[in-house]
């Protein structure tokens, strides 16, 4: 009862809002709606491929390119079957989402709603077009789900580094280890607390307390200080022989999932990939700014100043080093347990991607020392 008093308070605020947004011209216009309509059902249909670029969404379809977050998380929820299978409500599933959406900082240049976007898309794609999803459970799947959209949640747009540096409040609060990603996870579980928000309500005590398990496992393996010990894991797992029967399994796959969700820029297209690559580089760049301006020393990939070599080996550093390991792990599992799905186009990715910047390495080292042999 009390569950229904609070969704008729909350429809007479959204006809509130709806009416104010007539009174002040927010509203598209019935024309302009049918056209942004036509644009992101164009941008949709993209959705289960590889190819889909949750950029065109943000970038391509006006005012519905604000809430890429809501739309990408809405897609990937109703898409998998959650809201039937686990007896979501669909009313507190919109309305998470947009708490979601608006939670992100939207002045950040890389870490904002559009990449969490982009990570959810991703982390929706490797679990239903690669047939993973037949060994998980809805709720894992659920968990996968609202980890990617949380992960990077009021992200600061400073690594943890930085902030140990700069004694920022929330490294003391979490001892210097994985500080964004446990302050993220922090404030998602405050999102989910309030009644408005909380679409985990329909579920079990003890399912909630797994989802929150498999949420807190899977946001923490995001920070990259931890990617050689989780790819070990994970490694390990396969090699001795990975059991659908096996809790701890099932979650370093959910791990595993968002981990290349997360890092897939470099897998993408070329021409998509420049654009994250840009994205990411010019924050990077924005933190060594600050540092600079701090007096703090300044790692050279995160100094504008380090010039166009030194770039280019960042991008092929990470590939090298994260990239190409984590993702040849990840498809020799594939290989083995879903032998229907086809690992190439994203293998081809990578190895284009490589080739570019290693070229770019190679034509920026000529330039420097200009007699150098091959």
């Amino acid at each position: 009862e009390q569950q229904k008093q609070l969704e008729q308070i909350h429809a007479h605020q959204i006809d509130q809002q709806i009416k104010q947004a007539k009174k002040k011209g927010y509203l598209l216009s019935p024309e302009e709606s049918e056209k942004m309509r036509t644009r992101v059902d164009k941008v949709l249909s993209l959705f289960d491929t590889w190819e889909f670029d949750v950029l065109e969404l943000a970038n391509d379809c006006g005012k519905a390119g604000k809430y890429p977050l809501f739309i990408v998380g809405w897609c990937a929820i109703k898409s998998l079957g959650l809201i039937e299978s686990l007896s979501l409500n669909s009313r507190l599933v919109r309305n998470f989402l947009l708490a979601a959406q608006k939670n992100h900082k939207s002045t950040n240049l890389y870490h904002n709603s559009v990449h969490v976007a982009d990570v959810t898309r991703a982390t929706y794609y490797f679990l239903s077009s690669t047939g993973l999803k037949k060994f998980l459970k809805p709720i894992e799947i659920l968990a996968a789900i609202l980890a990617a959209i949380v992960h990077d949640l009021d992200h600061p747009g400073f690594d943890n580094s930085f902030l140990i540096k700069t004694n920022d409040p929330k490294s003391g609060v979490y001892n210097d280890i994985s500080i964004n990603e446990n302050y993220s996870l922090s404030l998602a579980f405050q999102l989910l607390s309030q009644p408005s928000l909380n679409l985990l309500s329909s579920l079990s005590q003890k399912n909630i307390a797994y989802v929150r398990h498999c949420m807190i496992r899977i946001v923490l393996s995001t920070d990259n200080a931890k990617h050689f010990q989780k790819l070990g894991e994970f490694k390990a797992m396969q090699m001795f022989g990975f059991s659908p029967d096996n809790d701890e399994h099932r979650i370093l796959i959910l791990e595993t999932v968002v981990h290349c969700a997360d890092v897939c820029n470099q897998a993408k297209p070329h021409e998509s990939s420049l654009k994250w690559t840009n994205l990411v580089q010019n924050e990077f760049w924005e933190q060594g700014d600050k540092e600079r301006e701090l007096g703090f020393p300044i790692h050279r990939f995160f100094d504008r100043n380090s010039g166009d070599l030194a770039f280019a080996l960042c991008q092929l550093s990470f590939i090298e080093f994260l990239v190409q390991p984590l993702f040849s792990a990840f498809q020799l599992f594939l290989q083995d347990q879903c032998p229907d799905f086809d690992c190439q186009p994203i293998e081809k990715c990578i190895d284009s991607n490589k080739k570019y910047w290693m070229d770019l390495v190679v034509f920026h080292q000529k330039i420097l020392v200009p007699n150098s042999k091959k």
